[in-house]
This record gives structure tokens, sequence and C-alpha cells, in this order.
């Protein structure tokens, strides 16, 4: 696949909510089934197939040439790489290709060569002579009425008319309600946050750039493959960066990386680093936080990262939801806030008083409260252990007696609102440093670590009345020379608590 064709891909956002407004618009209902009680199913594979299409034709209109859609055969089959998410197989593709085929809406290329899919579908699908990747995609692109209607819709849908349109590049600023995302170009509120996000990225990617300073992670084949399944066994060392299985960061497979010994490096891309700024439930005060595709590289690989070759550190705010609502109560945190004289874990106490700690504060009644730590928590996963449903009780009471002060918060529903204040306080810290942000932690260049930390407690002093909040590290720096144990454990949270720290997510 060349730069004519763009790889299917999942609807997201105001792409995915225009696509569905194309079809209850009455733009495709020839290919709609006529049994309700199919439409429902066949409506969200239609509005994912729609919505690649639109995409092209947008791209078409800018670029003054012909973009299609490329849709490989193999990977969608299995609901797995860029294209699982959308959890559709070919065979479903193919009755909607069918579909529009017979109402001469697609021109459909069988046979294409495989240019790109997800790292792990290359792995599978490897030329044992060779060593390349094997297979086809089928292309495909929309013609008369579609093609009229789609031009027609991207008319009637930009921001500012003519080819400039939303389903392209999202806006760096997003309100949602109800799974609904809103239009907001025009508001004074987005045209503020708006600032925000340019302020944020001109001081993290446009200080990178601008420096040429670049950004990149050099990761030890040891952390990407366990010795149990070796990347030798596929392929030759000097391919083994072009079939990495990126279980955990499939982004990363399409930045430029090369093979150098035991190591893969990847240099992270400016546009990695440019942020959107995502509010929910209608309202500008709640969520905010900033999201990039570097959110989604995992904390083991951070640690390995250099920015201008030099090694880097994350710090993180200790406790920042509880220290934001004492700080708001005029009281003081003090010690750990996971930390209670009920302790009956061997252990696990910190990290399980963790999770219930934080659904205690977000949880919107008691009643949803042991609901969810009960049927929603997969303890397995968190912590390694299935625990019964009756100590729940009795953490929840340790955790209100350590909490008095706060108790009024608690099942309050209270962590979208200190998100709000928590991408605030981002704002600030990122503008000012030029660190790069993940969401309450930021990761710099190790030299800068003391200008870093006098920045993340001078942001919130400012804020909450010169409360002195607590600053730790998420890991040790690197050497220079690139030494670092991998079996070191980070001294501020586990794997698990990581996934858990960006809870609750935007609903």
């Amino acid at each position: 696949m060349d730069n004519s064709s763009i790889l299917y891909d999942v609807a997201k956002g105001f792409s995915a909510q225009l696509a569905r407004q194309m079809i209850d618009d009455g733009t495709v209902e020839e290919v709609m089934p006529h049994q309700e009680s199919y439409r429902k199913e066949y409506r969200k594979h239609l509005s994912q197939l729609l919505f690649n299409l639109t995409k092209a034709q947008s791209l078409s209109r800018m670029s003054g040439k012909r973009i299609k859609v490329a849709i490989p055969l193999t990977q969608i089959q299995n609901g797995k790489g860029r294209c699982g998410a959308a959890h559709m197989s070919y065979s479903r593709i193919r009755k909607l290709l069918d579909a529009f085929k017979k109402e001469n809406l697609i021109v459909e290329e069988k046979g294409k060569p495989f240019w790109e899919c997800s790292a792990e579908w290359v792995f599978e699908h490897l030329d044992d002579q060779t060593g390349s990747p094997k297979g086809k995609v089928t292309r495909i692109y929309p013609v008369g009425k579609l093609e009229e209607r789609i031009n027609a819709y991207l008319d009637g849908n930009t921001a500012i008319g003519a080819d400039v349109d939303i389903l392209v590049e999202e806006s760096a600023v997003v309100l949602e309600e109800d799974g609904e995302f809103i239009r907001t170009f025009d508001s004074p509120e987005a045209s503020h946050f708006q600032r925000t996000v340019e302020d944020v990225n001109e001081a993290v990617a446009g200080r990178l750039s601008t420096d040429g300073v670049g950004t990149s992670l050099s990761l030890p084949l040891s952390l990407l493959f366990p010795s149990s399944h070796s990347i030798t066994d596929r392929t030759s060392p000097e391919q083994a960066h072009e079939v990495v299985t990126h279980e955990h960061c499939p982004t990363a497979w399409a930045w430029e990386h090369e093979l150098d010994g035991d190591r893969i490096t990847y240099t992270v891309p400016e546009s990695a680093l440019k942020y959107q700024r995502k509010f929910c439930r209608g309202s500008w005060d709640c969520g905010g936080r900033f999201y990039s595709d570097f959110l989604n590289v995992p904390s083991d690989w951070r640690k390995h990262m250099r920015i201008g070759g030099e090694p880097v550190t994350e710090l993180d705010y200790d406790n920042l939801h509880f220290n934001m609502l004492y700080a708001e109560e005029g009281e003081t945190l003090g010690r750990d806030a996971y930390q209670t004289d009920f302790d009956m874990l061997e252990g696990l106490q910190r990290p399980v008083n963790k999770i219930v700690a934080n659904v205690l504060i977000n949880a919107p009644t008691s009643q949803a409260l042991y609901g969810c730590l009960k049927n929603s928590v997969d303890w397995q996963e968190e912590v390694g252990l299935d625990l019964p449903d009756e100590i729940f009780q009795p953490i929840v009471e340790s955790l209100r007696k350590r909490h008095e002060p706060i108790s009024d918060h608690f099942h309050s529903d209270a962590g979208i609102r200190l998100q709000r204040k928590d991408s605030d306080l981002a704002c600030e810290v990122m503008t000012e440093t030029g660190a790069i942000g993940i969401h309450d932690g930021f990761v710099i260049e190790a030299s800068r670590e003391g200008e870093l930390r006098d920045a993340m407690k001078r942001a919130f002093a400012e804020e909450y009345g010169s409360y002195d909040i607590g600053v730790s590290r998420e890991f040790e720096p690197l050497t220079p020379d690139g030494d670092f144990a991998l079996d070191r454990t980070s001294p501020a949270e586990s794997g698990a608590d990581r996934k858990r720290r960006a809870s609750p997510k935007p609903s």
C-alpha cells in the first residue's frame, strides 16, 4: 500500500458520530436490512465501513488524488491488531462490500499487496523462505451516489467549509455527553481550552522540535520477548525489529525503529507528543485531562526513554486526589493515604487499599461502592488474588476511619471533578517545564529533575494555599551507559496501580 491508501481503521470521536448520522439521514438506506432485529448489529458494522470510506474521500478532496481504503484480509479475521478494535470478521466486511457493490456505491480492487498491519499479525504471517510479511489487501473507494452523498455531507459538516473537515483531524478539545460528542468549535470555553492545548504542545513537542532534541526509546529485547519466545524463532536478528509484537503499544509499530545489538531503538515522533484535551458529561468542569499517543507507552518502556540522548526521570504527585480533598477541607493528609490500621492481606494491603480508596471516592452511592468492589474489579488481575466479599466492609471502614476529615466526599463521584483540577495542574507544569505529561506524572531529562519537582510543588501550592504535597520518582533513572536493573520494582506503584491510576475514565 502506498500513500494513495489508508489502512482500515476504527471509528472514534466525532468521526464515528458523523458516520452514524449519515446512516440516520438515509445516506445508505438501500444497503440496510429490512428486518428490524438485524438492523442494530448491522448498523454498527456499517458505520465502521462508512467511516473509513468518508475519511478516504475527505483525504481525496484535500490531496487532489484518489485515496482508497485498504482492508487486510487476515488481520481482521482474528479480531486483533489495529483493526481488532472493530471486532469485525472479514466475512462480515465481505457481505457489506457485496451489498455496496450491488448498488454501485463502491469500486473494489482485490488482491493488492500487503503493506502495513499489526506487528502481531506480521509475526504470524511471515514467508518461511524470505522472512518477509505475506498477505494481500482489498482496496475500496466510493463512487456514484455514495461519493456524491459523502461529498455533500463533508461540505455540511466541516468546521470552516471547503475541504478542511473534522473527520481528518480530531479537534484538540473534545466535549462528550452520554457517548456523543458535542460540537463546540465556536464557544468561548472551547477557544480557551484550545489555547491551553496549543500552549502545552508548543512547550512539549515544540521544544523538542525547535531545540533539535530527539526523543527515543531504547528497549532491550529481553523486555519485549520472554525467554520462552525468542525473537529469533522465526526470523534473523537483522529482521527482528520488523516483527516485534507490540502487544501493549501497537502505535509504536509505525514509529521509526532499528535493531542495535540486543536492543531496539524507537524514535518517538513529534506527533506522538501532541495533546488533545477531553472533557465529559457535557460539562467543562468534568474531565479535561490531556491525552496523546505517548500515554499508550507502558511504564516499563518509559524507563528506557532518552531525551536528547539523556536518560529520563518520571515524577508523580503523591496521593494526588486525596491531597486535593484534604486541602479543600483545610486539612493535611500526612502519611500515605493507603496505609491503615487494618492489615489482613500480608503485603497486599496497600495495593488493595488503593483500589478500594479510589472506588470509595468515585462511586456515586454507598450501594454502588460495594457493588463495584464485588462485581466490577478483577481482583485476580489487579493483585493476583480473588478476594472474598466479606473482606470489603472492614477495609472500607478502616479507610473511613483513616480519612474522617474528608468523609463527606466518599461515594460522591468526585473523581471526575478532581480530574478537571489535576488537568489544570498538568497544564501549568507542562507549559512551564516542557515535561511530557502522563496525567499526574511527568517525564523529563534526569538532569532537570529538581526543576520539574519544584514546578510540580509550586503549581499545587499556588492552587491550594501553600499546601506542601509530596512528589516521588516513578523509577530510578538509567545510568549514562544505559544500565538498568530490569527486575527493579517501581518505588511508587505496580503495573496494576498504573492502570488503576487513570480511573475513573471519562464517562
